[in-house]
């Protein structure tokens, strides 16, 4: 959806399809396309993911409600006695370089019943 994307040629998906990887996502002369990001409480973790990678882009806007807030990357340990414990190890950053861990909020609020 950004003018800058180009399309995938991944073969291993389907061998029958073949897709040109020089052939651009938005073609030349085409207008940005406007991206709607909707948001709310049980968005969460990888969910949050598309909100963060599309922050500060100019054609970006976001409704709804603030996210869950858990934007993060988690490892998992196991344990001599075979349990696991569960990390959180990273932040998740977007492309103005703010760090995420919290709630992220949208651009516009919308109450979802």
């Amino acid at each position: 959806m950004i003018r800058d994307a180009t399309v995938a040629d991944d073969r291993s998906l389907d061998p029958r399809r073949h897709v040109d990887p020089r052939r651009r996502a938005v073609p030349d002369g085409a207008s940005d396309p406007l991206i709607v990001v909707l948001t709310g409480t049980f968005t969460a973790s990888s969910g949050e993911m598309p909100l963060i990678a599309s922050a500060g882009h100019p054609s970006t806007r976001t409704f709804g409600e603030a996210t869950t807030g858990v934007p993060t990357r988690n490892t998992e340990i196991t344990l001599r006695d075979g349990a696991a414990l569960l990390l959180t190890t990273a932040l998740t950053e977007d492309r103005r370089g703010r760090l995420h861990d919290g709630p992220i909020s949208p651009d516009q609020r919308v109450d979802i019943d």
